[in-house]
């Protein structure tokens, strides 16, 4: 089952790979004028001046300094400490909290969790990738270690993220994959127990910076089989850094 999910993971995230997407998102100027270089560093020479008011669109980043693009004959690069004070349009916010929210080309990210799960204390770990701005895939493994049995989610998520609000940014999640349940070595007549098992999320991000993220989320797991009668109720909180 395992080898079935991470084939799944490989075959959607390698044509992502290839053809990763930059943000979308115009960028105000506030201050007086902002300098445009003709490359990612104060050595290269002035290109373009633009006044309070202009708009330009952001395309790419490089360390601290970002790309920008108005037209066919306006474009450049700008330093972060100059961008500070400008209002980024899409979001309605300045760059700075725009930037803490910005995945950018962080395409990949570890979490972990930890949470209860029908009262019994749960650990958890996940790696994502990120397919676009606004979704995720990512391999998840969740153990439960109770009191006479040992239960094992091991799922292959989808994540939508809806606009941000401030540091916040609200998601619903479904995932598809494998639960099993194997006896403590306590129980006498027990035997090991799996099934298919469905899950269905709803929680919110909240930024810490831009590779930082915490998370809050409620999920429900539903399995195939006759033999788990009821649904797994987990609530969980997570740290996850992006790469």
């Amino acid at each position: 089952m395992i080898r079935v999910l991470l084939s799944v993971i490989c075959l959607i995230i390698s044509p992502m790979l290839l053809a990763q997407e930059h943000l979308a998102v115009e960028i105000r100027v506030t201050e007086p004028y902002l300098q445009l270089h003709t490359g990612p560093a104060s050595e290269y020479r002035i290109e373009h001046i633009l006044l309070t008011g202009e708009k330009i669109q952001l395309v790419k980043q490089h360390a601290d300094w970002f790309y920008f693009r108005k037209n066919e004959k306006v474009y450049g690069w700008a330093q972060l400490k100059q961008l500070l004070d400008n209002r980024v349009d899409r979001f309605g916010m300045s760059f700075d909290e725009f930037l803490i929210n910005y995945e950018g080309e962080l395409e990949f990210d570890l979490m972990f969790k930890s949470g209860f799960m029908q009262g019994d204390f749960l650990l958890g770990f996940e790696l994502g990738h990120a397919l676009s701005e606004d979704s995720r895939i990512a391999l998840s493994v969740r153990q439960v270690p109770g009191k006479i049995s040992e239960t094992r989610i091991t799922t292959v998520d989808y994540e939508y993220f809806f606009n941000r609000r401030w540091k916040l940014r609200p998601f619903v999640s479904i995932g598809y994959g494998e639960l099993s349940n194997t006896p403590s070595a306590q129980v006498v007549a027990g035997s090991k127990m799996s099934s298919a098992v469905s899950k269905l999320g709803v929680g919110t991000y909240f930024a810490e910076s831009k590779r930082v993220k915490f998370l809050a989320a409620l999920t429900v797991y539903s399995a195939d089989s006759a033999e788990f009668t009821n649904k797994l109720q987990e609530l969980s909180i997570g740290l996850k850094y992006e790469f």
